[in-house]
């Protein structure tokens, strides 16, 4: 089974070692629509064996026997694209209001 996710992000925990591992979609903000994101989404791909998280070239496996274990945790959350405002300083600068001058 395979499938696109665009809303939600994904913290994987290893339980023994406390690694912890986030994969969530990208999302590129329009430098002329500041707040409009181009998303591209998680590719969620499933078989008996594991589970596999890809985006662009992020991949993550986890095993089934492993989540049935306890050994690795997955923790599904809600993904919502934060808008990062510059302090300025852009050379040269492109009016983009990303800044909000």
């Amino acid at each position: 089974m395979r499938k696109k996710v665009e809303d939600k992000m994904y913290r994987i925990v290893n339980v023994a070692t406390l690694e912890e591992r986030l994969i969530k979609p990208k999302a590129l903000e329009s430098c002329m629509l500041p707040g409009t994101f181009q998303i591209t989404p998680i590719v969620l791909e499933e078989n008996e064996l594991e589970l596999k998280y890809e985006v662009e070239d992020t991949v993550i496996c986890v095993k089934k026997k492993d989540i049935r274990k306890g050994s690795i945790v997955v923790k599904e959350e809600p993904f919502v694209p934060q808008v990062f405002r510059q302090t300025g300083g852009c050379k040269p600068c492109t009016n983009c209001g990303r800044c909000s001058w």
